[in-house]
């Protein structure tokens, strides 16, 4: 009986292993020989989305209509809360209401597309000036077996899967790298995806590259529980 109890332990903490292939991202890849194109879809500003938006003039007063009305310092820092107070927000008929020149219909348009629409408003009344606008909104939550999970600002729009992952200290242990799950919220609803990082096939399609508000989740692995519970079950069956 002894031998049975031992040889059904010995069975189970082997079934419980990871195996090598599970925890090593792109073991189904030829990265040395390959070379990738990895599709990247420009994202499209949405009402609630927020924007920073800048004037650039040789004349003093035309910069002052625009940038920081009423802020006498410019020295302050570009923190997350001064982006958020003196940025601009998306209304939910899809306009932003910018100084002199008022609202705007940019909700549907890429950042690039916003800021050259803008700048042609703007040269109706205003000669020799350059405009910035600036995406705000780009946030991520992370979430699931990561060791650093949380809420990220992000302030690059090519942002990819693997940064994020990198930004969160990496998958842990009981992390399944086959089953990651991305959530995408936008203008048309919530869709999902399921990204497996033990093959390439992110680097050939769309889900390399992620979008502002993305949740990303990474499910634990069935063995968790038994592993965790590995010690204790050791100690009732000695």
């Amino acid at each position: 009986m002894k031998k049975l109890i031992l040889f059904l332990f010995v069975a189970s903490i082997l079934s419980s292993c990871s195996k090598y292939k599970d925890l090593v991202y792109f073991n189904q890849a030829n990265l040395p020989d390959t070379t990738y194109q990895p599709e990247y879809v420009d994202f499209s500003i949405s009402k609630g989305d927020l924007i920073y938006f800048t004037v650039h003039s040789i004349n003093k007063e035309i910069n002052s209509i625009f940038n920081d009305v009423g802020n006498t310092n410019m020295n302050y820092a570009y923190s997350k809360a001064n982006l958020f107070i003196r940025g601009y927000t998306i209304d939910n008929a899809g306009d932003v209401n910018l100084p002199f020149i008022g609202k705007v219909a940019i909700a549907g348009l890429t950042v690039d597309s916003a800021e050259t629409k803008i700048q042609n408003l703007i040269s109706e009344y205003f000669n020799d000036i350059t405009i910035k606008v600036k995406f705000v909104s780009f946030n991520l939550t992370i979430l699931g077996e990561v060791n650093s999970p949380g809420f990220y600002s992000i302030y690059d729009r090519n942002f990819n899967i693997l940064e994020a992952l990198g930004m969160a200290k990496d998958i842990s242990v009981y992390g399944d790298r086959k089953r990651i799950k991305v959530i995408h919220q936008n203008v048309n609803g919530i869709t999902t995806e399921v990204i497996d990082l033990t093959s390439d096939d992110i680097f050939s399609g769309k889900k390399f590259f992620l979008q502002p508000n993305d949740i990303i989740y990474v499910p634990p692995r069935k063995n968790k529980n038994f592993r965790l519970n590995a010690p204790n079950i050791s100690i009732v069956l000695s």
